[in-house]
């Protein structure tokens, strides 16, 4: 879109019928815009070669007001969040623009790190934690003895929790103390779905060019089976041949397959009647 980005939004949405729906569309792209400038401020202050840190021009970033909203008329209601990520010492997160989506006691791991510029050394401190949704505390702990260099970014704390039951966003909130005094504090969304009752049909598989994405859809679907285990299966532990892979693709095992790419092997699978399920 060019020149009045706002003029030109609401064209768009009034053209594809939903400008009644206009509210709602702002509301929720200025919240996906807070999220992600929360998540590249977090990004780079990770760094281990960053020897300090502060953020330009917070109220005047790209798009930083979100769809339509392009000069900025309403307060963001998570700039408030900012200084969580900017004060001297600051506690962040590993996971950014991924794996923040959770099937109901689902293992969580993830990692703390500090970014640690005030004046002393930190001692002896406690990591305090909990989990909780728009209603009720989920889950509480607390991490004890922790110490951390002056001047420094790096890996604070290995962190674990199930996710917890329910559907919908959850919030894990941790802040650092050291001698009754808070030091940082920090908040990250979650999303947690129910286990579902029936995840996939029986010949369907998974057959994704990054490896990491086929992960991921397991994480969510534990019954999907990847091409390259099924082909463990039947023709045993072994260097994976393309020859092997083809040989399933085409044959009776797999009735459908999702992918992350369209490929020229895909192509063939769906001339000889296989269905492909493409994510972009």
């Amino acid at each position: 879109l060019f020149g009045n980005y706002g003029e030109k939004g609401f064209l768009a949405l009034k053209e594809a019928g939903l400008d009644e729906l206009l509210p709602e569309i702002v509301s929720n792209s200025r919240k996906l815009s807070a999220v992600c400038t929360k998540i590249s401020i977090e990004q780079a202050r990770r760094n281990p070669g960053v020897y300090g840190y502060h953020y330009h021009c917070a109220l005047r970033v790209t798009h930083n007001r979100g769809f339509i909203d392009d000069l900025g008329l309403h307060t963001d209601p998570q700039f408030s969040e900012l200084p969580f990520s900017n004060g001297n010492t600051a506690l962040l997160m590993d996971r950014d623009y991924r794996n923040r989506n959770f099937i109901e006691g689902q293992p969580v791991n993830l990692n703390i790190y500090l970014s640690h510029f005030g004046k002393n050394e930190i001692k002896d401190a406690v990591l305090i934690w909990y989990l909780r949704d728009d209603e009720k505390v989920l889950q509480t702990g607390r991490v004890k003895k922790l110490n951390f260099p002056q001047g420094e970014n790096g890996l604070l704390q290995e962190f674990k929790f199930n996710a917890p039951a329910g559907v919908g966003k959850f919030t894990l909130h941790i802040q650092l103390e050291a001698g009754g005094v808070e030091l940082a504090r920090n908040k990250w969304d979650f999303w947690r779905f129910p286990f579902p009752s029936k995840v996939s049909p029986v010949n369907v598989a998974i057959r994704a060019v990054d490896k990491q994405w086929e992960y991921d859809m397991k994480s969510y679907f534990p019954d999907l089976r990847r091409l390259d285990d099924i082909k463990s299966a039947y023709f045993g532990i072994s260097p994976i041949k393309n020859s092997d892979k083809k040989s399933i693709l085409f044959s009776q095992f797999v009735n459908c397959i999702i992918s992350d790419q369209w490929t020229d092997d895909l192509y063939k699978y769906v001339e000889q009647g296989g269905t492909v399920l493409l994510f972009d």
